[in-house]
C-alpha cells in the first residue's frame, strides 16, 4: 500500500523471515502470500514520500506546495509529525507554520516538497502531546 521505498523494505523483511524458516514452513509462507490479492498501486504522488517520511524521522521542516480540494494552491512550511495510511488516502499529520495549527494534508495533493534544513526537534514532543490532548478533547475524553 505504501510508496516504493516501503514496498522494498517489506520485501527485504519477507526474505529475511523466509530465510529463517525450515523449508516446509518457507514453502507454506510463500504459498499463503501468493494467495493475497495485490491491487495496483493504491496511491499516486507528485512528490517523493520517502522525503517526507525521512523528514518526520529527522524532525526537519518541509516546504510544500499544496492544492486544496478546489485546486487552489498555497506554499507552506510544515513540521511533519506522522504519516497515516488509510484505505484510500495517505495523509501527513503536521504542524502548519502558515496556519499556526495542526493540519492533516492529503499526500496526493502535495505538489512539491523540499527539505528546508530547519530542525523542529525541540518542539516535536510538545507538539505531539498538544495534538493528542486536542484529539482527546474533541472525542469528549
Amino acid at each position: 500500500m505504501g510508496d516504493p521505498d516501503l514496498a522494498a523494505a517489506a520485501l527485504s523483511v519477507l526474505a529475511k523471515v523466509a530465510a529463517t524458516l525450515p523449508d516446509e514452513r518457507e514453502q507454506q509462507m510463500f504459498h499463503a502470500i501468493s494467495q493475497v490479492y495485490r491491487p495496483n498501486a493504491r496511491y499516486a504522488f507528485a512528490v517523493d514520500m520517502g522525503l517526507i517520511r525521512e523528514s518526520c524521522w529527522q524532525e526537519e521542516a518541509v516546504a510544500i506546495r499544496y492544492g486544496d480540494e478546489h485546486g487552489a494552491q498555497t506554499e507552506r512550511t510544515i513540521y511533519p509529525l506522522s504519516l497515516a495510511y488509510s484505505e484510500r488516502v495517505l495523509a501527513v499529520l503536521a504542524w502548519c507554520c502558515m496556519r499556526e495549527d495542526f493540519r492533516i494534508f492529503r499526500a496526493d495533493r502535495i505538489q512539491a516538497a523540499v527539505r528546508t534544513g530547519t530542525s523542529f526537534r525541540p518542539q516535536r514532543a510538545s507538539l505531539l502531546r498538544t495534538y493528542l490532548t486536542q484529539l482527546q478533547q474533541r472525542q469528549g475524553r
